[in-house]
């Protein structure tokens, strides 16, 4: 199940309409400005969310029994796009892609990358897009999961979905298979993401790692690699790591 959500960021709507038509998702979730973006496009949305702020001034949301929308208050304790990702959990999405989580708002930004690892945390797998960037959050798939309902009263700040449980005794290496033919662009950048990353492992990229331990701080030892064989695998024993695909 693939849920894709267009918020109030900044858009290339050329990119994205050429994005949705490629993914062909089963849901798609406007974030406030996300629907006047989609309506440019000419693109339906199953459901709206937000407290509509954002939109241009005198834009109406439509009158479409088929379309569900879900206002809040400005005085709220999420984002509209953290709204949005709840919506995306109760739906079961198994992968979600942000479509406007980046832009001129670094605050925006980087809640919306936190929004990854609440994803995570639920079994989801997220990806933030832009025309030149895809943003993924790397973590021990998810063995066992608890659904919570989202429930249609729901406010801001209930995060309903699949909660994840992990053995914390688990040793063996987790890995990702990156083909070179399916990559985002030219360079492949990681962080160890909300503390140290254990045994990681590069192989197939122009500048290899063996099974090292980093931190946070580190985090420039991995920028601006690239792959250089048809496949590359990045594998570590403990931590999340968040990875970004840069066209330039």
């Amino acid at each position: 199940m693939i849920t894709v959500i267009v918020s109030g960021g900044t858009v290339d709507e050329a990119f994205a309409s050429g994005f949705l038509d490629t993914i062909r998702p089963d849901h798609i979730i406007a974030a406030d400005r996300g629907y006047h973006y989609l309506k440019e496009m000419g693109i339906v949305p199953d459901h709206i969310v937000g407290d509509f702020d954002s939109l241009p001034a005198g834009e109406r949301l439509p009158d479409d029994p088929n379309i569900e929308i879900r206002r809040f208050r400005p005085e709220k304790d999420d984002t509209d796009t953290g709204i949005a990702a709840a919506l995306a959990a109760g739906l079961k999405s198994d992968e979600v892609y942000f479509l406007g989580a980046t832009g001129t708002r670094a605050d925006h930004m980087i809640a919306n990358i936190a929004l990854l690892s609440v994803l995570a945390g639920r079994g989801i797998a997220g990806h933030i897009v832009d025309a030149h960037n895809r943003i993924s959050l790397l973590v021990r798939p998810c063995k066992n999961r608890e659904e919570k309902k989202f429930r249609p009263d729901a406010q801001a700040g209930d995060r309903p979905g699949a909660f994840c449980t992990y053995d914390p005794d688990e040793k063996e290496a987790v890995r990702f298979v990156l083909k070179r033919p399916l990559q985002f662009g030219k360079y492949v950048s990681f962080a160890p993401y909300g503390g140290p990353v254990s045994g990681l492992t590069l192989t197939g990229f122009r500048y290899p790692l063996q099974e090292r331990t980093l931190s946070p701080e580190e985090a420039q030892l991995l920028v601006s690699n690239e792959i250089t064989e048809e496949e590359a695998s990045v594998s570590f024993t403990n931590g999340a790591l968040l990875m970004t695909e840069s066209l330039d």
